[in-house]
């Protein structure tokens, strides 16, 4: 059961695998005993042990950003389209108690596209495109379905990622150590 010990010498470097019954009692013994336990000579000795620990927990946290596209024949009323429907979107994250330092805006672009006409001919019309993406941290994973659902009824029209995740790591990180 568990990875057997291996101790490797070269060149006077002494570099060890300790797993599974060994201990660390076992490296520091090896370290005590010196080089000639090993049979080495010279001045250069060294050992190297390495550990890897391992927690699990259970995400507390979502990340989510979703994006908010509008179109539009001229730039100015598409940009306040979409900042007007940006608006309702983060109306609603507050709603459900998404505190304002857990919203940001992460992206916001403008962008153009010449129209064709039924023969693929370029027209001299224009259509200008507006995206804006917000993310956004819920700290009660409850109430997602919820978030998605006004999220989606006040304005945005795409959810870009998901993720789930632990707000504050430090005490799983503490147990894997």
């Amino acid at each position: 059961p568990g990875t057997t010990p291996s101790i490797t010498v070269s060149n006077a470097l002494v570099t060890g695998t300790f797993g599974g019954d060994l201990t660390g009692g076992a490296a520091v013994g090896l370290v005590k005993a010196g080089p000639g336990a090993l049979g080495l000579s010279g001045t250069e000795r060294s050992i190297s042990v390495g550990a890897e620990g391992h927690a699990v927990v259970v995400p507390d946290i979502v990340t989510i950003t979703v994006g908010v596209q509008t179109t539009g024949p001229t730039v100015g009323p598409a940009v306040a389209e979409n900042n007007r429907a940006t608006e309702r979107v983060i109306a609603a994250v507050g709603a459900i108690g998404v505190a304002a330092e857990d919203i940001q805006t992460t992206s916001f672009n403008v962008s153009s596209q010449i129209r064709y006409d039924e023969f693929g001919q370029p027209t001299d019309e224009v259509t200008y495109w507006v995206d804006n993406l917000v993310t956004l941290t819920l700290r009660d994973i409850s109430l997602l379905g919820r978030l998605l659902d006004d999220v989606l009824a006040a304005g945005a029209n795409s959810i870009q990622s998901l993720s789930y995740g632990v707000g504050d790591p430090s005490a799983a990180q503490d147990e894997a150590r």
